[in-house]
């Protein structure tokens, strides 16, 4: 399964920088100047930025949550978990202090529907700060722990599907495809038009045996999005246990089409073209998969070797 970055987009930050308290002048120029350098890609800068912000104001959860997200995209997982863990702290302890200071049990009509609101947008924010230490931690190879915080999120906040398409991967990466199926089967229970569950699904599916459903998924995946080349892929995969190799092919063809730069695209259609003894085509896909670069190019190189002559 081809992993796509859901979680590069972060609207979190913006959601978070709102329940910012009034903490001073600079405080507040610190947290906008590392937002600003973070969206410009400048995490280095972003780091610094959070770290006067918390030199300022050491028990804000948001100084911590931002700067961890900063870490992670400068690839310092182990930091960005330190960070991670702080804020979830901070975060806990600021919300039993609310439940201790606020009263809303007398709360009804609209009152009530605010009160259900703010807590709903608490329990998200919770629930988003143990999605990002999954991701660190999942980076690091520690997918008992990635799986752990995924599944505080969801059990924070029930409806949280980035949380279950991570924990998805991840099951899928550990080869617990039935665990994998399960979660991408209740993100399609919460959004039924979300590609990447039925491309995921299709996947678990794939490695449980079970073709058809796979292939009925992908079908699915490339409904709601044609021009994502990475389900065409996919799908010649399965057509190709199937042994359609004419629809494999016209699906490696597709994806190409939509990505002239997909080397493991080039590489499936020259295997499925040695398998119907076009020797001349599938050399030439071959040398096409090591001219764009990409995983195991020297197998394809010692490929061309043997069998290109």
């Amino acid at each position: 399964m081809k992993k796509i970055n859901l979680y590069l987009v972060l609207p979190v930050i913006v959601i978070l920088f709102a329940f910012i308290d009034s903490y001073g002048q600079s405080a507040e120029d610190y947290f906008k100047a590392g937002r600003e350098k973070y969206n410009n890609k400048d995490y280095k800068g972003a780091i610094a930025d959070h770290t006067k912000a918390i030199g300022l104001i050491p028990d804000n959860d948001v100084a911590y949550f931002n700067r961890g997200l900063a870490k992670k995209m400068a690839g310092d997982y182990k930091g960005a978990i330190s960070d991670y863990n702080m804020s979830i702290e901070l975060t806990l302890a600021k919300y039993a202090k609310e439940e201790r200071e606020d009263n809303y049990e007398d709360a009804s009509g609209e009152d009530l529907v605010l009160v259900k609101q703010y807590n709903g947008m608490k329990m998200y924010i919770l629930a988003q700060q143990y999605y990002y230490r999954g991701l660190s931690k999942f980076m690091l190879k520690d997918y008992s722990g990635a799986i752990a915080d995924y599944d505080k999120a969801i059990n924070t906040d029930s409806t949280h599907i980035d949380s279950y398409f991570e924990r998805g991967y991840t099951k899928n990466t550990i080869k617990d495809y039935e665990g994998a199926f399960n979660d991408y089967d209740k993100m399609i229970k919460i959004d039924s038009n979300t590609v990447e569950a039925y491309n995921g699904r299709g996947f678990s599916s794939f490695q449980l045996l079970d073709y058809e459903e796979a292939l009925n998924d992908y079908n699915k995946s490339i409904e709601l999005d044609p021009k994502w080349e990475v389900s065409y892929y996919e799908r010649a995969t399965v057509k190709i246990s199937l042994l359609d190799f004419k629809g494999a092919i016209a699906d490696y063809n597709k994806a190409i089409e939509l990505n002239p730069k997909y080397g493991d695209a080039y590489l499936g259609r020259g295997l499925i073209k040695e398998l119907i003894n076009d020797m001349k085509g599938a050399c030439e896909d071959w040398h096409k998969t090591v001219e764009i670069g990409g995983e195991d190019l020297e197998i394809v190189k010692d490929m061309i070797d043997k069998k290109c002559k």
